[in-house]
């Protein structure tokens, strides 16, 4: 997984933001090693804000500001992570893609 900080600065989070770009950067080298090789497809889900893990550790004041961050004003729900990933899991075109599930944060 990587995450919305992967692709937009935080104070604080310099080390888990260059981490999360990594991750992206890597999905893309390893689908097309994997393909070419063994004809396996490789993606990632970039996750935004959602009430799971690190999510739950915020402060009710870091919360709010965030939903006003966010189009939805919403954190996300675990369901929507898996609906994403069943589709990647079943799709036969889908390589190398980061699939960005973040209530419109980036846009």
């Amino acid at each position: 997984f990587s995450s919305v900080l992967g692709r937009m600065g935080m104070i604080g989070a310099t080390n888990y933001a260059a981490s999360k770009g990594g991750v992206e950067s890597f999905t893309k080298s390893l689908a097309l090693e994997c393909l070419h090789k063994r004809k396996i497809f490789v993606n990632a889900v970039a996750l935004g804000y959602f009430k799971i893990g690190m999510g739950l550790d915020l402060s009710e004041k870091i919360v709010e500001t965030i939903k006003e961050k966010i189009p939805l004003k919403d954190f996300g729900e675990t369901d929507e992570i898996t609906n994403v990933v069943d589709y990647i899991l079943s799709s036969k075109y889908l390589v190398g893609q980061i699939i960005e599930i973040n209530g419109g944060l980036l846009l």
